[in-house]
C-alpha cells in the first residue's frame, strides 16, 4: 500500500496533457468558482501555454453571428493584441536583452551540384535558438526560416553578372497536444516530425538536394555563390512583430564560396571511384563465399 501511494503521489506531480483531463480540470474549477470560470483558472488548466489557447476565443466569436455586427471585428482585433502583449510579457520574450544567451546560425558546409538541367544545394548548418525564441516556439508561435542563395558569374572588366537568385522557406512548429516538432518546406509542403527540439533543429540545418532551378546556357567556368539562412521576423504574428527585440534576430550572415567546373568534375570522379571500389569489394566477397 505504501508503494502504491508513493506511485500515486509521483504520478500526481507529473503534468497531464490529455484533453479529457484538461476538460475535467475546467469543469472542477467551474464548480469551485460557483458556476463560472475565471480567466486565470482557464490559463492554469491549460498550463503555461494557456495564453495561446485564449487567442482562440476571439476567433470563435468572430466566426459567430456576432462577428457581423459593425465594430465587433475591430474590437476583437484589439483583444487579440492585448492577449498577445500580456502573453509576451509573461513568456519573457519582450524587452529582454541577450544576457541569457543569443541564438546563432553557423553554416558549416554548403555545396552545389548539377543534376540534368537543375542545380541542387546541400547544406549543413548548426542552429541554436535564444531562450526568447524557444519560449515563443513552445508557446505556439511558428518560426519561418528563409534560405536565400545567389549565383554570380565573375567578370574581369564588367560587374559580376547575376545568373541565379533563389529563396526557399522552411517552417518550424511545435504541437502541444502531441508534444512534437515539425519542420516543413513552405514551398512544396513536405515535412518531417521530431520528438525533441535539438533533433528538429538538426533536421532544419541539414538540407540535401534543395532544387534551385536551372541556368541559361552557356555554363560559365566558375560561379561565386552566396547564401544566408535567417529567421523571418515578418512572418511572425502581427502583435509580435512590434514587440520582439534583438533577441529574436537570427541570421547566419553571408556564406560565400566559389564553384568551378573542374571542382565538380573532380568530385564526380571521386564518387565514381568510390562506387567502383565498392562494387569490386562486393565481387570479391561474393567470390570468396562461393
Amino acid at each position: 500500500m505504501t508503494g502504491r501511494r508513493a506511485d500515486d503521489r509521483s504520478s500526481a506531480r507529473q503534468p497531464s496533457h490529455a484533453l479529457d483531463d484538461v476538460l475535467d480540470r475546467i469543469a472542477g474549477a467551474c464548480v469551485e468558482d460557483g458556476g463560472g470560470v475565471r480567466v486565470g483558472t482557464l490559463v492554469a488548466s491549460f498550463g503555461r501555454r494557456g495564453y495561446g489557447a485564449l487567442l482562440l476565443l476571439p476567433a470563435l466569436i468572430e466566426i459567430s453571428p456576432i462577428g457581423g455586427v459593425p465594430g465587433v471585428p475591430s474590437a476583437l482585433a484589439l483583444v487579440v493584441a492585448l492577449f498577445a502583449s500580456v502573453w509576451l510579457l509573461v513568456a519573457g520574450v519582450a524587452g529582454r536583452g541577450a544576457a541569457d544567451g543569443e541564438g546563432t546560425i553557423a553554416v558549416r558546409e554548403a555545396t552545389l551540384r548539377r543534376q540534368e538541367a537543375s542545380w541542387l544545394l546541400d547544406l549543413r548548418a548548426d542552429i541554436e535558438l535564444s531562450p526568447e525564441i524557444r519560449a515563443g516556439l513552445d508557446s505556439g508561435v511558428p518560426l519561418e526560416f528563409v534560405l536565400e542563395l545567389e549565383l554570380n558569374e565573375p567578370r574581369r572588366l564588367l560587374p559580376d553578372a547575376v545568373r541565379l537568385e533563389a529563396a526557399r522557406r522552411y517552417e518550424l512548429t511545435y504541437y502541444e497536444l502531441t508534444q512534437h516538432y515539425r519542420v516543413r518546406s513552405v514551398d512544396d509542403g513536405g515535412g518531417r516530425n521530431y520528438r525533441s527540439l535539438p533533433a528538429a533543429l538538426d533536421g532544419l540545418g541539414t538540407l540535401r538536394g534543395v532544387e534551385l532551378g536551372g541556368l541559361a546556357p552557356p555554363l560559365p567556368l566558375a560561379l561565386d555563390a552566396e547564401l544566408v539562412l535567417h529567421l523571418d521576423q515578418r512572418s511572425l504574428p502581427l502583435p509580435l512583430q512590434s514587440l520582439v527585440g534583438a533577441a529574436w534576430r537570427l541570421d547566419s550572415g553571408r556564406h560565400a564560396w566559389r564553384w568551378t567546373t573542374s571542382a565538380e568534375e573532380e568530385a564526380a570522379g571521386t564518387e565514381r571511384s568510390e562506387r567502383s571500389a565498392g562494387q569490386s569489394a562486393g565481387k570479391r566477397v561474393a567470390g570468396g563465399a562461393s
